[in-house]
């Protein structure tokens, strides 16, 4: 995978953002600029959801959200409409999968059909 483009910071769409980059090496995250502080340290969006849904059903849901190494995020207002962008992007198939409380969402993730 070349390229992670979240379109926003919810932890449907980028909680498995930093799990997602550790599995792929090679792959640049690309973000809105309001999201990017978010993925490279996700304390405040972690902090946040334990404090909507409780410690247990965050763990339970979400498990430990993993940080993006900020040498592999570019930060771009254009981000999201890039994500939406068919010309630029093939989506991968829409399904889901479930890991330790993890969800990853295949649609969220791209590959540039290289």
């Amino acid at each position: 995978m070349d390229y992670v483009i979240p379109t926003h910071v919810h932890l449907d769409h980028a909680g498995g953002a930093g799990a997602l980059m550790a599995a792929c090496p090679n792959a640049t995250l690309i973000s809105h600029p309001k999201g990017t502080p978010h993925l490279i340290d996700p304390a405040k969006l972690t902090a946040g959801a334990v404090a909507v849904y409780g410690e247990d059903a965050f763990a339970r849901d979400f498990g430990a959200l993993q940080p993006v190494p900020e040498a592999r995020v570019i930060a771009d207002p254009e981000a999201a409409k890039a994500s939406r962008r068919a010309e630029l992007l093939k989506p991968l198939p829409p399904v889901s999968t479930a890991e330790a409380g993890r969800r990853l969402y295949a649609q969220e993730a791209f590959d540039t059909g290289g």
